[in-house]
């Protein structure tokens, strides 16, 4: 067992109501009112003249670095944490400085604050688990575009507005975060913009990284959705079981109305139990989904809403949707493996208010994945083509699974070109190895 990067010596819980969070959403209006042309970031690279930087030290970012990194800038004012009041040195005489105790704790809050509550005026809906957060999130945003009103998914792609007729607009000033759930105090600047941009429903992907190192605090989410769970990150969380309590964490927020959830994963792995247990105990109403990929034998009848695999060829999968012991007529998507059929169903689970079996092939016959996840490309006299950001053993593993039924030729040859560069998680790579030379004719590999 590798030793975890996030202490977990002490089993604390995120605490999303802390004792002096509504004094941390007062204090961030005052410093909103003092400053009221200025925006408030964290982030170095997006700090403007006459903004209020938190200056938040960590690991590999020092006081001295940061404060030489946002001289020049000349931001208004500083939010600093007041253990670091005697490191802060000679700050220019035009830069105030503000102190609040175990800021990391509040931040989220004090940003709310700054920016006046903008999760409030949202309907967002949080989606956790290893693999799919990307494809669920965008898949979600694009389809409630085109069927009900304009939408936004943040995450791995950066920040997306999904219109009608699908259209979608790429917030570029927002999206190079790098990070899949950007901090508190970036998050709330992409609410308080989706806002103003006249956005009802946003989509988010909320890392276990994310949700353990409180990135989420301060934002009023309604909907959490659960994919599954895999190996990754384990260099931070150190196993499984720590990965599964960081996840589980979000269906305890207090404000949460729905939960959606596939039934079968509960027997995934014995580490999972901490994330049903925590979504068992949750007031919220549970909507379970679930897939089904065997002809005339149902293994999921305790899901509400069930998406059903008819045939699938290189053209599409013909599928159903049973909701409530009615099935639909089967229509064509273009969407291929079951982990996408399972991404699918979470989607139609998020719907479940407005889907029926009489739309069913209205809302979701023109769905479509996002670029880069089982992305194909099918051209005349060339080899089949697909591209996807299959991270995990666990992603790659069904995705060849999956290539291997699209082929029309049984001694067609697979071959697969995957990576895992980096200093991270190194240990999922020989897994990945080993999965691709036992489903492939040849593969290729790049670590560096």
């Amino acid at each position: 067992m590798m030793s975890p990067i996030y202490n977990y010596s002490e089993r604390i819980s995120v605490d999303w109501n802390p004792e002096f969070k509504d004094d941390a959403i007062i204090f961030g209006q005052k410093i909103s009112h003092l400053f009221p042309n200025s925006n408030l970031t964290d982030t170095t690279k997006f700090l403007k003249k006459g903004d209020v930087f938190v200056l938040l030290p960590g690991e590999n970012f020092g006081v001295d670095f940061l404060i030489n990194k946002i001289r020049d800038k000349c931001p208004h004012a500083i939010v600093t944490d007041k253990k670091v009041r005697q490191l802060l040195g000679n700050l220019p005489r035009y830069c105030k400085t503000f102190f609040w105790d175990n800021l990391k704790d509040y931040i989220g809050f004090i940003a709310a604050g700054f920016y006046n509550n903008p999760s409030d005026k949202l309907d967002v809906t949080a989606v956790t688990g290893t693999d799919g957060k990307t494809t669920v999130v965008n898949l979600a945003a694009s389809i409630f575009a085109n069927s009900f009103e304009d939408s936004a998914a943040i995450g791995t792609l950066g920040v997306v507005i999904y219109r009608k007729n699908q259209r979608k607009q790429v917030l570029q000033d927002y999206s190079p975060v790098n990070l899949t759930t950007p901090s508190a105090v970036i998050l709330q600047k992409i609410f308080d913009k989706l806002r103003n941009e006249k956005i009802g429903k946003v989509f988010l992907e909320a890392s276990s990284i994310g949700i353990i190192t409180q990135r989420l605090q301060g934002t009023n989410i309604k909907t959490a959705v659960f994919t599954n769970l895999g190996s990754d990150h384990l260099d931070f969380h150190g196993n499984l079981v720590n990965l599964a309590y960081s996840k589980s964490q979000l269906f305890s927020h207090p404000a949460l109305t729905n939960i959606v959830f596939t039934e079968k994963n509960r027997l995934q792995h014995s580490e999972i139990h901490s994330v049903y247990e925590a979504i068992e105990r949750s007031d919220a109403k549970k909507i379970s989904v679930g897939i089904e990929t065997t002809p005339n034998k149902s293994t999921n009848l305790t899901s509400e809403i069930l998406i059903v695999e008819k045939n699938v060829s290189r053209f599409g999968t013909l599928v159903s949707v049973i909701k409530n012991d009615k099935e639909s007529e089967p229509f064509l998507i273009k969407i291929f493996g079951k982990h996408n059929l399972e991404n699918l169903s979470l989607v139609a689970g998020l719907l479940s208010d407005d889907l029926k079996v009489s739309n069913a092939k209205k809302i979701l016959g023109d769905c479509k994945l996002p670029e880069g996840r089982f992305e194909l490309l099918d051209r005349e006299n060339f080899p089949l083509v697909c591209i996807d950001f299959a991270h995990t053993p666990e992603s790659l593993k069904v995705t060849l699974q999956t290539l291997d039924r699209l082929k029309e030729k049984k001694s067609s040859n697979l071959i697969c070109v995957f990576g895992c560069g980096g200093n991270r998680d190194i240990n999922k790579r020989p897994i990945m190895g080993e999965n691709s030379s036992l489903l492939c004719r040849s593969w290729i590999h790049h670590f560096r």
